[in-house]
C-alpha cells in the first residue's frame, strides 16, 4: 500500500476513535452497531472512561465477547435471509445472544465499570430488535412483493396508492399555506389548487374503481417530508415577501412530485390498454403543470422582486430557499 494511503487510513481510524469517544462524552448509551468496535476504538474508550491503568486482561475479554457477538449475529442474519428460520425465531435468537453478551461483559467488568464504559446499565442499553416493529416491517415487504408480483399492474397499484396518500396530505396542508401567504395572487393560486386537489382525489378514486384497486395504502413519506419542510418555513419566517418566496419553492416541489407521479401513471396505464384511466391521469398531469407555471409567474412578477428588497429584514438569506 502506498505511504499516502497508509497515512489516510490511519487518519480515518483516528477520526473514528475520536468520534466514539465524543459520542460517549455526550452521555448517550451505545447501540449495538456502535459497539462493533475495532481494538483501537475499544482501547480509546477504555482509556477515556476507565483510566489508562485499568486491567487490560478484563478489557481483552470484553472485546472478545464483542467480536464473537458480531460474528454470531452475522451468521444468524445470513441464515434468516436464506430462509433457514422464521422472523420470530430470528428476533428471539438475536436478542437472546445480545443479552447474554451484555451480561457476560457486566460480569467481567462489574456493574460500576460497565456503566462507565457503555454509558448505561445493562438493562438500559439499546440495540435490541423490537419484535412487533420488525415483524410489521417484514409483513409490509412481503405484501409489496405480493402486490407487484413482477407486473406493471402491481406497480400501478403502488403508484396510485402513493399519490392518493400524497394528495390527501396536500389537501390538509393547503389551508395553512394559504393563510401564511401575504401576496394576494399567491393566496388565489393556493385556493384554486385546493379546489383542483379535491377533484384530483376524486379522479384517483375513479381510476382505482375502474381497475378494481383500493386507493388506501401506505402513507406517502416523500410528501410527508415535503409538507413538513413547508411547515418549518412557516414557523421560522415572518409573513412577508421572503416567506411567500419560500412557500412558492415548497409548493413547486410538491407540484414536481405530482408531475412525475401522474406522468408515470399516464404512461403505464396507456401501456396496459386502460385508456379511460390514462386520460383521467393525463388531465391531472396537465393541471399540475399549469399550477407549477402559475407559481413561477407569481414568483417572477411579484414575490421575488419584493423579497429581494426584504431579505435582510427577514434574516433568512443564508437558508437558500426561494421560488424558481
Amino acid at each position: 500500500m502506498p505511504e499516502n494511503s497508509k497515512q489516510k487510513e490511519f487518519d480515518e481510524r483516528i477520526a473514528e476513535i475520536y468520534a466514539v469517544v465524543e459520542m460517549r462524552r455526550r452521555n448517550r448509551p451505545l447501540r449495538v452497531d456502535e459497539m462493533d468496535l475495532r481494538h483501537q476504538e475499544f482501547q480509546a474508550m477504555a482509556d477515556a472512561f476507565l483510566g489508562e491503568n485499568y486491567d487490560r486482561q478484563k478489557l481483552r475479554a470484553v472485546e472478545d465477547f464483542q467480536i464473537e457477538l458480531r460474528e454470531s449475529q452475522g451468521e444468524l442474519l445470513e441464515n434468516y435471509q436464506l430462509g433457514g428460520m422464521s422472523a420470530e425465531v430470528y428476533v428471539k435468537l438475536f436478542n437472546d445472544r445480545l443479552g447474554s453478551a451484555f451480561e457476560a461483559c457486566e460480569r467481567i467488568l462489574g456493574q460500576a465499570d460497565f456503566v462507565k464504559l457503555f454509558g448505561a446499565k445493562r438493562a438500559e442499553l439499546g440495540g435490541f430488535i423490537d419484535k412487533e416493529a420488525f415483524l410489521a416491517a417484514e409483513r409490509r415487504d412481503s405484501d409489496k412483493k405480493i402486490i407487484t408480483g413482477g407486473s406493471i399492474r402491481g406497480l400501478v397499484t403502488i403508484e396510485l396508492q402513493d399519490i392518493y396518500s400524497a394528495e390527501n396530505q396536500i389537501l390538509q396542508a393547503l389551508p395553512q399555506m394559504e393563510e401564511a401567504a401575504r401576496t394576494q395572487s399567491l393566496k388565489r393560486v393556493f385556493q384554486k389548487h385546493r379546489q383542483q386537489t379535491e377533484q384530483q382525489v376524486q379522479r384517483l378514486e375513479e381510476v382505482c374503481r375502474l381497475l378494481g384497486i383500493k386507493p388506501e395504502g401506505e402513507t406517502c413519506e416523500a410528501m410527508e417530508g415535503l409538507i413538513e419542510e413547508g411547515e418549518l418555513l412557516i414557523d421560522e419566517l415572518d409573513q412577508g415577501p421572503v416567506l411567500d418566496a419560500a412557500l412558492i419553492g415548497a409548493a413547486q416541489k410538491v407540484e414536481h412530485y405530482e408531475i412525475a407521479a401522474y406522468g408515470t401513471l399516464t404512461a403505464m396505464l396507456k401501456a396496459m390498454g386502460e385508456q379511460k384511466a390514462a386520460d383521467l391521469m393525463a388531465q391531472t398531469l396537465q393541471e399540475a403543470k399549469q399550477t407549477d407555471e402559475l407559481l413561477t409567474q407569481v414568483a417572477e412578477r411579484e414575490v421575488n422582486p419584493a423579497a429581494t428588497g426584504q431579505q435582510a429584514a427577514n434574516n433568512f438569506s443564508s437558508r437558500g430557499h426561494g421560488a424558481t
